[in-house]
């Protein structure tokens, strides 16, 4: 771990730890799930995200492998900020403009395999943003089919209780649901 890393991290206790497995089972991550307003390095931040809330509703993305998650949003470009990477990867995979973005707090993944060949990433460590929005105008046309999203919709808290989320997931739907309004 980078000391620059490891010493933003070191007085920060992850609420949620967990392990994913990508790019076709040859890059095993441990996931830390952290809660707060304190941001990593930017460097270091991948992807920005967020739980994004309409009236008594929250927006699910179905994904291609059949999987739901909460959190739209995606990879920083060059020269943009994080909330200007919130905006845009909202608009392009949910088709929907937001307001009122707020910090919830930020997952640390950490790759335990081998930095694969032509990785253009951070390795070993990186970082994603995720914050909670309100929906503000939905522009459908402005949507991006992309290879991992299949669709998006919004739910009832009520229904979101049946979803089957990963940890994180459901950690970050449930501060965010605390700080709605």
């Amino acid at each position: 771990m980078k000391p620059e890393i490891a010493s933003f991290l070191q007085e920060l206790k992850p609420t949620v730890e967990e392990s994913a497995v990508w790019r076709d089972r040859q890059m095993s991550l441990s996931i830390r799930t952290y809660l707060g307003y304190k941001s990593p390095p930017l460097e270091y931040v991948t992807s920005v995200r967020c739980v994004l809330l309409h009236k008594k509703a929250v927006l699910v993305v179905h994904s291609t492998d059949g999987t739901y998650h909460i959190l739209p949003g995606g990879r920083r470009e060059d020269n943009e900020s994080v909330k200007e990477t919130l905006r845009r990867e909202v608009l392009e995979e949910a088709g929907w403009t937001i307001k009122e973005e707020s910090l919830l707090g930020f997952m640390h993944f950490h790759h335990l395999s081998p930095k694969p060949e032509g990785y253009t990433y951070p390795y070993p460590d990186f970082f994603w943003l995720v914050f909670r929005a309100q929906a503000e105008t939905h522009l459908p046309h402005r949507r991006e089919l992309g290879d991992w999203e299949q669709d998006s919709a919004f739910h009832s808290y009520a229904e979101l209780a049946e979803l089957d989320l990963s940890p994180s997931n459901r950690l970050f739907l449930n501060a965010a649901l605390a700080t709605a309004h």
